[in-house]
């Protein structure tokens, strides 16, 4: 199946949208499966390809390798009681699967997010944002893959995503999660969530390079 990746996704940034709805699943901190369990319903995630590819410019950039440079690739969907809400995008060089990212090729259909808490020693950079416009060339292919994936459309004009890079043991992970519309709905459900549940705590966003500086604990799927 082709994939969600785009080599033209337009700049990231800091800039979080106007809705304070969206912005506050963008900006949500601790592990992005557990708070949407929480707000929608039972998870699961659907495994749309998992293969080598090639990273695009903007993957090649936040990760510091060069463009069209052989990556591995895990692309799910994640789904609460069927609804699919989230498209994550994971991009790692193939030497971290003989190391610490080993455990990524296993995952199947279980959330990265249990790779990413197993160890206190994850760091993650500051996470970015970017707006999809979907008449764009990149939108339309976001779209398509999203179609074939789930036999939906997505409404509206634009699409929000997020991305940050993790680092375990000096290896880098990429994760790009593209957020459909309906997760905007639940936005006050998000905020009581949060409040409530035991979390990890993050440094807030900063603009620049997507390589971590300060590191922050990890956060994701």
């Amino acid at each position: 199946m082709r994939g969600f990746a785009s080599p033209t996704m337009p700049d990231w940034c800091s800039r979080l949208p106007r809705s304070r709805a969206l912005a506050r699943w963008l900006s949500a901190p601790g592990s992005l499966s557990a708070q949407i369990a929480r707000v929608f319903g039972s998870l699961t995630v659907q495994r749309t390809c998992q293969r080598a590819g090639r990273a695009s410019r903007d993957e090649a950039l936040a990760l510091g390798l060069a463009p069209g440079q052989r990556v591995h690739v895990r692309e799910v969907i994640l789904r609460c009681d069927g609804r699919p809400l989230i498209s994550a995008r994971t991009v790692v060089e193939p030497a971290s699967l003989k190391g610490p990212w080993r455990a990524l090729t296993g995952l199947g259909t279980r959330p990265l997010a249990e790779l990413l808490f197993q160890d206190a020693g994850v760091r993650r950079s500051p996470l970015a944002y970017t707006r999809i416009n979907l008449s764009s060339a990149s939108g339309r292919r976001q779209a398509a893959a999203w179609r074939r994936a789930t036999d939906q459309h997505w409404s509206g004009e634009e699409l929000w995503a997020r991305r940050a890079v993790y680092v375990r043991r000096g290896h880098a992970l990429l994760v790009t999660e593209v957020f459909a519309p309906a997760v905007e709905e639940r936005a006050p459900q998000l905020a009581r969530a949060v409040h409530s549940a035991d979390r990890t705590r993050l440094a807030p966003a900063h603009a620049g390079s997507q390589r971590p500086r300060r590191e922050a604990p990890a956060t994701g799927q």
